[in-house]
């Protein structure tokens, strides 16, 4: 993860999905997006996952 993101610029976030060691090809994950000093009303957004078993946005 990037220490900080800029705003108006396309960010990618992945992440590779285990259990007890084992890829996970199969889940619905969403990503919580928080603004800086705001603990009310996250962005969430749904991720995907690539071609390669890695869920992104």
């Amino acid at each position: 993860m990037p220490e900080s993101f800029s705003l108006n610029q396309k960010q990618v976030i992945k992440v590779n999905l285990t259990q007890g060691g084992e890829k996970v090809d199969a889940a619905d994950i969403q990503f919580e997006i928080w603004k800086k000093d705001s603990k009310d009303n996250p962005d969430v957004i749904n991720a995907r996952n690539d071609e390669e078993g890695r869920l992104q946005k």
